[in-house]
C-alpha cells in the first residue's frame, strides 16, 4: 500500500509541522491504552527475563567489565593514556570508542562492584524502554495523515502487538543477557529515541515544543554515536521517513527541517572523533586479511540467515561459525539479496511503508555487511534494531487483510467499524505468537545458566567452531577441570592453528599443572602469532620467573606494560622478581607502582596481600643485609595474579 501523497501546506512558526489524526488531548480511553501498554510490556519483558539476573559474566564481559580498569572509578571521567576514565576506554576493547555504554558500566560498578545482578538489571531496563519507544513510534506513524485515516482506531492495538513480539523475541536475547551487548541496546534506545522526537518535533504546536523536541533529538542523536556506530544510519533513517511518509521530497524535508539535520548530521563528526585512533583495530577494518568482496559475498548468505532466524529461531548460537564465501559459493544469495534489494528500493521511490521498512533492514545492518569483522561473521544482535521493521511488516500485513476480508464478509460495515473489528481479531494471533516467542526465548535463556552450559550447546551445534572450542575450554579451565579445558583447546588450535587466545590459554591450563615447559612452548607461539599480546607477555614473564629465570622475566613484564600500563599486578610482580635478583631500589619503586595503581583501581584485595608482603620485604631489609647472589634471606612469594 502506497503512502497517499498529499501537498505539504507552509507551515508557519505555530504549525505543526505535519497533520495527524491525534487529538489535541488524550481522552480516557487513550488514557487506559497507555496505561495498557506500558504495564504489558514491562510485565512481559520482566518476567521472561527474570532469570537473566543470576547470568553470570560471559563471553566478552571479561574484557569488557572484570579487566577493564578504566571503568572502576567515576572522576576522573576521561584521565589520561596512563589512567584512563570512564569517558576513554582503552583500546582493542569492545567498548572502545563507545564511551557512554563505558560510562554506563562505571556506573554499575560503582554501586555493585563486579555483581552481575545489576550489571542485567540495566540492560533488562534499557530493553523495556526500547520496546515502549517502539510503540509510540509506530502508534504515532500509523496516525499520520499521510495514511487517510485508515489506521487511526487500529493503532493502539498494532502497536502493542508489534512492540510485544519485537520485545519476547528470542533473537534478542544474546542483547539483553550479555552485558557487553548493551552497546547495542543503548545505541537502539537513543535510534529510537531519536525517529520519535523527531515525529514530535514534526508535530509541535508552538515554538518553544518545537525548539525542545529539536534539542531532545539532537542529545538522543549525539548520545547514540557514543554508543555504537550503527546510530551513523540514523539521520539517514530520519530523512527518508520524512521524506516517505510527510514532506515527499528530500528538498521539501530539508527546507521545513533544516535545524533538525543541521543537528544530526553534525554528529556524523563526533562519531568520526570517537572512532579517528581505530579503537577496535585488531577485530574490525578492510586490512585485516578478508577481501573486501569475499566478506560482502558472505555477508548476502549471513543476511538470509538473519531473516530464516526471524521466522524460524532456532537454533540459536552466541557464536556463529560461517566460512567464507566466493561468488561461485555465494551467487544465489547475492542474487536473492540483490532482488530484495531492488524490490524494496523501488517500493521506498514509490514512497511505500514497506519501502521504508525494508530500507530500514537494509541500511541499519549496512555497517556490519560493509565493513569486514573478522571476529564474528554474524551475530544475532545485529538484528536487535532490523528486526523491528521485519515484525512491523508481517503485523501490518496480516491486519491489512484481515481488514479485508471484514469489509468483505458485510459489505453494509461502515469502515472505522470493520478496522476496530480487524484490529481486535488480529490481537489473538499476535497474542499467541508473542506467547510461542517467549516461550522459545525462556529455552534459550536457560542456555546461558553459565559458561560451561552456553559453550557446550553452541560446540554441539557446531563442532568445527574453534572459537566456541576454545571459550569452552576456557570454562572448563574456570572450575578446574583442566583436562577437559586441554583438551577443547586442542581441538582449537586443531581447527585453527592461529589462533593466538586458544594458545595463550593453553599455556594457562599447563601452567596450572606444573607442566611448565609446555606452558612456555604454548606463550611464545601465542606471541609469535600476536606480538602485542599482553596477557600472553605476562604470562610468559611468570613461568621465567617461577623457574628463576628473572631477567628474561623483567623484559616479558615491561613488554606487558606498553599494553596494559595500569596493571598493579605487573609491578608487582616486578618488585617481586627485583627483590630474588637482590636489586632492594628497583623492588621498592616498583613496589610503590604496584600501590599506587592498586589504590587509584581501589583493589582492595591485592592491596591487602601485597602490603603483607612488602611489609615483610622491608623488614627483612633493615635486619638483614643480603649479600650479592644470596636471595635466601628476602621473603619468598607466588608472584600475585596473572
Amino acid at each position: 500500500m502506497a503512502v497517499k501523497k498529499k501537498p505539504i501546506p507552509r507551515v508557519c512558526s505555530t504549525q505543526p509541522l505535519l497533520p495527524t489524526a491525534l487529538p489535541a488531548r488524550q481522552t480516557w480511553v487513550e488514557r487506559a491504552w497507555i496505561a495498557a501498554t506500558v504495564a504489558l510490556l514491562s510485565a512481559s519483558i520482566w518476567t521472561l527475563y527474570a532469570p537473566a539476573v543470576n547470568v553470570p559474566f560471559i563471553f566478552d564481559d571479561s574484557d569488557s567489565v572484570i579487566k577493564n580498569t578504566s571503568i572502576v572509578k567515576l572522576f576522573p571521567l576521561i584521565g589520561d593514556a596512563q589512567h584512563p576514565g570512564p569517558l576513554n576506554p582503552p583500546g582493542d576493547l569492545p567498548t572502545s570508542g563507545r564511551p557512554l555504554v563505558n560510562l554506563s558500566l562505571a556506573l554499575n560498578y560503582y554501586f555493585g562492584q563486579f555483581q552481575p545482578a545489576w550489571y542485567h538489571l540495566f540492560n533488562i531496563l534499557v530493553h523495556t524502554l526500547s520496546a515502549l519507544c517502539l510503540s509510540a513510534i509506530i502508534r504515532r506513524t500509523l496516525c499520520l495523515d499521510c495514511f487517510g485515516g485508515k489506521f487511526n482506531r487500529a493503532a493502539w492495538p498494532l502497536a502493542l502487538g508489534i512492540a510485544l513480539v519485537w520485545a519476547v523475541h528470542p533473537l534478542n536475547t544474546e542483547t539483553v543477557v550479555e552485558v557487553t551487548q548493551r552497546s547495542e541496546l543503548m545505541a537502539g534506545f537513543f535510534y529510537l529515541a531519536t525517529l520519535y522526537g523527531s515525529l514530535r518535533y514534526w508535530q509541535a504546536n508552538s515554538v518553544w515544543r518545537r525548539n525542545l523536541w529539536l534539542s531532545l533529538v539532537i542529545l538522543c542523536c549525539w548520545a547514540g554515536m557514543a554508543c555504537k556506530e550503527i546510530m551513523a544510519t540514523a539521520p539517514i533513517m530520519v530523512l527518508l521517513f520524512d521524506r516517505t511518509f510527510i514532506a515527499g521530497t528530500f528538498c521539501r524535508a530539508w527546507r521545513q527541517s533544516r535545524p533538525l539535520y543541521i543537528g544530526m548530521f553534525l554528529s556524523w563528526g563526533f562519531l568520526f572523533y570517537l572512532n579517528a585512533n581505530g579503537p577496535r583495530s585488531e577485530s574490525a577494518g578492510f586490512n585485516l586479511g578478508v577481501p573486501a568482496y569475499i566478506w560482502w559475498f558472505t555477508q548476502a548468505q549471513v543476511l538470509l540467515i538473519y531473516l530464516k532466524l526471524v521466522f524460524w529461531p532456532w537454533p540459536l548460537t552466541i557464536h556463529y561459525h560461517i566460512p567464507y564465501l566466493t561468488f561461485l559459493g555465494a551467487w544465489p544469495y547475492v542474487l536473492v539479496v540483490a532482488l530484495l534489494s531492488l524490490g524494496f528500493g523501488i517500493l521506498l521511490w514509490l514512497r511505500n511503508w514497506l519501502g521504508y521498512l525494508g530500507a530500514w533492514v537494509l541500511i541499519i545492518l549496512s555497517p556490519t555487511l560493509v565493513v569486514p569483522i573478522v571476529t564474528e561473521v554474524a551475530a544475532e544482535r545485529r538484528m536487535y534494531l532490523p528486526l523491528a521493521a521485519l515484525v512491523a511488516m508481517v503485523v501490518l500485513g496480516v491486519f491489512i487483510l484481515f481488514q479485508r476480508r471484514a469489509l468483505q464478509a458485510d459489505a453494509h460495515r461502515k469502515q472505522q467499524r470493520g478496522i476496530t473489528f480487524s484490529a481486535v481479531a488480529i490481537m489473538m494471533p499476535v497474542s499467541a505468537l508473542a506467547l510461542f516467542l517467549a516461550f522459545v526465548g525462556r529455552q534459550r535463556l536457560a542456555e546461558y545458566k553459565d559458561d560451561i552450559t552456553l559453550w557446550q550447546v553452541t560446540v554441539d551445534r557446531q563442532p568445527d567452531d574453534y572459537l566456541a572450542h576454545a571459550a569452552l575450554g576456557g570454562a572448563f579451565s574456570s572450575v578446574h577441570r583442566y583436562a577437559d579445558a586441554i583438551e577443547q583447546f586442542q581441538q582449537s588450535i586443531q581447527l585453527q592453528p592461529a589462533y593466538a587466545k586458544a594458545h595463550n590459554h593453553l599455556g594457562e591450563a599447563f601452567s596450572l599443572l606444573n607442566r611448565r615447559e609446555e606452558a612456555i612452548q604454548q606463550f611464545q607461539i601465542a606471541l609469535r602469532l600476536k606480538p602485542k599480546y599482553a596477557e600472553a607477555h605476562n604470562n610468559l614473564a611468570i613461568e621465567y620467573a617461577q623457574s628463576g629465570e628473572y631477567a628474561d622475566a623483567l623484559q616479558q613484564f615491561a613488554e606487558t606494560l606498553r599494553y596494559r600500563p595500569d596493571s598493579p599486578q605487573v609491578y608487582a610482580n616486578m618488585a617481586i622478581a627485583y627483590s630474588q635478583m637482590n636489586d632492594p631500589d628497583k623492588a621498592l619503586q616498583e613496589a610503590a607502582l604496584a600501590l599506587e595503581h592498586g589504590r587509584r583501581l581501589d583493589q582492595t584485595k591485592f592491596l591487602q596481600k601485597f602490603e603483607a608482603w612488602l611489609a615483610n620485604y622491608q623488614s627483612t631489609l633493615q635486619k638483614f643485609s643480603t649479600p650479592p647472589g644470596n636471595s635466601s634471606q628476602i621473603p619468598s612469594q607466588t608472584l600475585p595474579e596473572r
